[in-house]
């Protein structure tokens, strides 16, 4: 058991896959761990990213739940 949560705590947040009970009430952009918001940060820039076009600046993020 305890080599299961040691695994949890190590893993990076590159590797760490938000699910909804990573949500703080129901929000999938307000979350409950520093690890599930690094992780959920790092989805949205990179989709960002890969959408932007070369040479423009990307868009600004518009969270509808939270706000800007």
């Amino acid at each position: 058991m305890e080599d299961i949560l040691d695994a949890k705590l190590n893993l990076s947040y590159l590797d760490y896959k938000v699910s909804k009970y990573d949500y703080f009430q129901g929000c999938p952009t307000m979350l409950t761990s520093e690890k599930a918001a690094l992780a959920k940060v790092s989805q949205i820039y990179y989709e960002y990213k890969q959408h932007a076009t070369p040479g423009q600046p990307i868009s600004k993020y518009i969270d509808k739940d939270f706000g800007p």
